[in-house]
């Protein structure tokens, strides 16, 4: 019998290992100072005393240890006694690490910044703009697995997944398991309700479907509001009563929906609208993430290659700006790969110069030949959609783009930690995951 966990995993396209190894065990983030992540920055700010009419957005260079990036910045926007609009940054950081990461602040003089428990705050220069998402190379992860049954294994595993030459290991280029909720993995679900046109089931999945770690009472309260999906009369009013304080988003959709008593799809589109704006969009990211994994998944159980192309693939050149270990594909130097050409391509590939590209699917998504084409098909069949089904309104409509399917990472494994624990050490370009790392030593999916 296939257990609920190993069915989601298959879902998100995360039921495969590039290795053929079985894996340490153990786990990751046992303690805070477990996982640590330094951003790699790719701007370089002015003086901090440069002109403040031309530069003012100051950047300031953060050292976090159990915040998250969003509770950060809305904590010292409180601090500061200004709106969070005025603060930016380059990349989200999860609360469970000690990170360091830049942030900017619009602000005519240097402010002075709070001193918070958990936070240094070291202001470096001015930009005439604010950070954007993005405005990073990449992250460099230090990062501790305690507790597994096999940790001398780490280092076969390291070899098992290394270029034939030796420079670096190959790893598929998936989305993590955060990617659809930490706890609850279920963002993708909502947001392939949202692309389906049936808005009142992205509301009921959002919230009555549970799963991975929550509280009972939380439990108990999601299937609380299943049942009512099923019922002409439901109290929505009373039943956000039965969600904690930190679920506000679910109590928000639920005094919404006691509002307006919803029965056409606009109405269900309306009451979606009371969350915030990036939310709604990240539904549908998730659900093109795990397409995504869906495909990389699909041509790795068919034995397919990603590091190097076959006849249909689409290939991206790298981007010759990107510093050595991080490096990026540039989506405007594209080419496809055809019988007589993927050879030489192949050779591109292994020395690091171009990469194997898979859509994140969006109305431009052109369908790809041969077996690339084929796999894509097949995983838009098993889901039911196509790229002409992401032309939706905002926050939802998506162009989609593409990804790459592997990366290449220079690692280091030390066996360094008593008991049974080993640290692995590595860079990875901007929009990849510590995790696609991770669950290749540990050998489980790591879904919660």
């Amino acid at each position: 019998m296939v257990s609920a966990e190993a069915t989601v995993s298959m879902e998100l396209g995360l039921d495969q290992r590039a290795t053929p190894l079985v894996g340490t065990g153990g786990q990751i983030r046992t303690e805070l100072t477990d996982f640590r992540v330094r951003e790699v920055e790719a701007v370089s700010p002015e003086p901090l005393d440069a002109d403040a009419g031309a530069y003012p957005h100051v950047v300031i260079r953060v050292g976090l240890q159990g915040w998250d990036t969003n509770a950060f910045a809305n904590t010292l926007a409180d601090r500061l006694a200004i709106g969070t609009e005025r603060i930016a940054w380059a990349g989200t950081k999860d609360a469970r690490a000690v990170t360091t990461q830049l942030f900017s602040v619009r602000a005519t003089e240097v402010p002075t910044f709070p001193e918070l428990e958990g936070a240094s705050i070291d202001p470096i220069g001015r930009m005439g703009r604010p950070l954007q998402f993005g405005d990073l190379w990449g992250n460099d992860f230090e990062i501790v697995v305690r507790e597994a049954t096999a940790p001398e294994r780490a280092r076969e595993i390291a070899t098992s997944l290394g270029a034939a030459d030796g420079s670096g290991i190959i790893v598929p280029n998936l989305f993590g398991p955060q990617r659809f909720g930490s706890h609850r993995p279920i963002t993708h679900r909502v947001g392939a309700a949202i692309v389906a046109g049936q808005p009142r089931e992205a509301v009921r999945r959002y919230l009555a479907e549970s799963g991975g770690a929550e509280p009972t009472d939380t439990v108990a309260a999601r299937a609380a509001v299943a049942e009512a999906f099923t019922l002409a009369d439901a109290n929505w009013g009373r039943l956000s009563d039965e969600f904690g304080r930190g679920l506000r988003f679910e109590r928000a959709l639920l005094h919404r929906m006691a509002e307006l008593r919803p029965e056409t799809d606009a109405a269900w589109r309306e009451v979606l609208e009371v969350l915030p704006w990036n939310l709604q969009r990240l539904f549908v990211h998730a659900f093109q993430a795990a397409i995504f994994n869906r495909i990389v998944a699909a041509r790795m159980r068919a034995g397919v290659p990603l590091e190097r192309p076959i006849d249909g693939d689409r290939v991206a050149f790298v981007d010759e700006d990107a510093p050595e270990g991080y490096a990026q594909p540039d989506l405007t130097r594209l080419t496809v790969a055809t019988a007589d050409t993927a050879g030489l391509i192949a050779r591109h590939c292994r020395a690091r110069r171009a990469f194997v590209m898979g859509p994140l699917v969006g109305t431009e998504t052109a369908r790809c030949g041969g077996k690339p084409g084929d796999f894509e098909r097949a995983i838009f069949e098993a889901v039911g959609i196509g790229p002409r089904d992401f032309d939706l309104p905002e926050p939802y409509h998506s162009t989609g783009t593409l990804r790459s399917l592997m990366m290449w990472v220079d690692l280091e494994v030390t066996m360094d930690v008593p008991r049974g624990g080993y640290t692995l050490r590595f860079g990875l370009p901007s929009g990849s995951y510590a995790t696609a790392v991770t669950r290749e030593f540990i050998g489980q999916p790591e879904l919660y």
